[in-house]
């Protein structure tokens, strides 16, 4: 796990680093969303599943010409807790993925804008909290535990300019977390899945 954190780290800094300064053009922004459960017995189930989060994500993009660009999103799901009442169970979710787009810019209303698709790779930290009677096979003794996994998100987004350097736009992602919950069997280990619809808010320089 040790590798694969220093080659997430490792390409992440490849994703930052210009690969031709005059040729580029930098982008930091926010995404403002709802990261809403989705798919499984458990997870996404509207009865025995997890309840939607407030989300909030970071992301710094470099363009490396007029389709391509790369980055880094860190976000975070704040806390997706149990439907069922009798159970306090949260899950926090903090993600690191470098990312990958592919862009196309156009007119809007006038005004610049673009669209386009986005696919990151990296890692996801789950944090739980269980202060229920039945605990999950990830608690500790003091009911809470984290545990970081593999993932992607892949999805797409549009923005225009609504004043000089600054975009505003909508985005909306699919997020996959491989082997990150159990029912109690090493071998039936299950994904997370939740999409993630945002404001897109960002400044270009």
């Amino acid at each position: 796990m040790k590798k694969a954190i220093l080659a997430v780290l490792f390409l992440a800094g490849f994703a930052g680093a210009p690969v031709c300064a005059e040729n580029g053009k930098y982008e930091v922004g926010l995404l403002p969303g709802l990261s809403i459960p989705v798919g499984g017995d458990y997870w996404g189930n509207s009865t025995t599943g997890v309840k939607s989060s407030f989300a909030l994500a970071a992301y710094g993009d470099y363009r490396l010409n007029d389709m391509f660009a790369v980055g880094l999103d860190i976000g975070y799901d704040f806390g997706h807790k149990a439907q069922n009442a009798v159970d306090n169970e949260r899950i926090k979710i903090l993600q690191i993925t470098p990312h990958g787009k592919i862009m196309k810019d156009m007119d809007m209303f006038g005004k610049k804008g673009k669209v386009y698709g986005v696919l990151g790779l990296g890692v996801y930290n789950l944090k739980y909290k269980d202060d229920g009677e039945d605990s999950t096979d990830y608690d500790d003794a003091d009911g809470k535990t984290s545990i970081t996994r593999f993932g992607f998100n892949l999805g797409g987004g549009a923005d225009v300019e609504i004043a000089q350097n600054i975009l505003l736009g909508l985005e909306v992602r699919w997020h996959h977390v491989f082997d990150a919950m159990d029912n109690g069997s090493i071998d039936n280990k299950y994904a997370v899945n939740n999409i993630t619809p945002a404001l897109k808010i960002a400044y270009t320089f």
